[in-house]
């Protein structure tokens, strides 16, 4: 007789159910662990990827603004390096990226702070910026990835940033306003008229590097122009109202309230005014257009004022001011022309930057200030010597 109650001894060779179990859930948990693991490094990987790309951005956009912010300067200053490096560090410094620091285990959000040698002037008219959180510096980023790996390891990540800004000198622009006064002749006679001749004022001429309003010689200095009738002779300080287009780039607008909207305004960008073209002048005395445009155009920044000491504009609403404006000068040497049918014109030689301080009636005093040409420009030609307008762009 077969007795059943008891189980069968297992075979050579073969193990309890309960071994073979109990082995496939060891290696089960050793798999588990080996997953979870995986699974935590590639997190920590992804937060550090993560955290090293938005940093990149961060340090990106502050090189880039503090690259600007300098060459801003060096074109409003001739070139001057230590006020560039000084506007870089400034407004790097007015960006955030993260970084590691010392004594915390995790990155934090602080200023970007760049040293004297993170920016320098590989070339005239450049500057270059480098901003960083590597070792060196004392604020890599913290790495979650590598600290996984090996706890005692320093774990930190290498980041960094540059832009490179450059300006140049432009002599053409849209949206002039419509004033229209002579550059600076020299006056050998000081009459006040321009009156060259070859027995009694042999030496009075106009050159408009050497005679003209210039940079850096007249950054800063105070005038006032005052309007003048198309049928008055021409005076210094004093200037035309002109109408917009210059002949041959359109049509001129004329009247009383295409004048007064450029001086608030400007009805069309479309064109550029620039050295050598003509302008219509626009009769009579137009005091009550050039009051009403220059209301509007006060309204729009009344705080801009100007810094005598840091020769500057302070208070504004903007970062250019619409204040700082752009007008044409016309050649003296040519005067008032009554070239072709119609109304008389001016030719234009050069462009003027002029931040408006105050204004009465139809006089309108300020000061001789280099700036950013507004919207479309026109690299100079063939003018050797600074000029008021200046474009600044990234390079790298």
């Amino acid at each position: 007789m077969i007795r059943m109650d008891k189980e069968p001894k297992p075979g050579r060779g073969e193990r309890p159910e309960r071994e073979r179990l109990s082995g496939r859930r060891g290696s089960t948990l050793i798999l588990l662990a080996i997953v979870f693991a995986a699974i935590l490094a590639l997190g920590a990987l992804s937060i550090d990827i993560g955290m090293m790309l938005l940093t990149k951005t961060q340090l990106q956009n502050a090189a880039d603004s503090a690259a600007l912010a300098g060459v801003s300067v060096m074109a409003r200053m001739g070139g001057e390096k230590g006020d560039a490096r000084t506007a870089a560090i400034r407004l790097a410094a007015a960006n955030r990226a993260f970084q590691g620091s010392s004594g915390k285990r995790f990155n934090e959000f602080a200023p970007v702070v760049l040293d004297d040698g993170d920016i320098t002037f590989p070339e005239p008219g450049v500057i270059r910026v480098a901003a960083r959180r590597t070792e060196a510096s004392g604020n890599p980023l913290r790495s979650y990835f590598l600290k996984v790996l090996d706890p005692k390891s320093n774990a930190t990540i290498d980041v960094r940033a540059t832009a490179s800004a450059s300006y140049m000198d432009v002599c053409g622009a849209n949206c002039p306003k419509p004033w229209a006064p002579p550059d600076r002749w020299y006056d050998a006679n000081k009459n006040n008229k321009y009156d060259p001749n070859n027995t009694t004022n042999k030496s009075e001429y106009y050159d408009p590097e050497l005679t003209g309003y210039r940079l850096p010689d007249d950054f800063g200095v105070k005038i006032t122009i005052k309007i003048r009738s198309a049928s008055q002779s021409m005076l210094p300080s004093y200037y035309y109202a002109v109408d917009y287009p210059p002949i041959g780039k359109g049509s001129p607008a004329e009247g009383a309230n295409r004048y007064r909207d450029w001086i608030g305004g400007c009805p069309d960008p479309s064109f550029v005014v620039e050295p050598g073209d003509m302008l219509q002048i626009e009769p009579g005395s137009m005091s009550g257009p050039t009051k009403q445009g220059l209301d509007v155009l006060f309204a729009l920044d009344p705080k801009a004022r100007w810094d005598a000491v840091n020769k500057k504009v302070v208070d504004s609403a903007y970062l250019r001011s619409p204040r700082i404006i752009t007008i044409p000068l016309m050649d003296p040497s040519i005067g008032v022309a009554a070239a072709g049918p119609g109304r008389k014109k001016v030719v234009v030689a050069k462009l003027l930057s002029f931040f408006i301080e105050s204004y009465s009636s139809a006089n309108v005093t300020g000061r001789l200030v280099s700036a950013a040409a507004p919207g479309s420009a026109v690299p100079c030609a063939s003018q050797t010597g600074r000029s008021f307008l200046y474009k600044v762009k990234l390079t790298e």
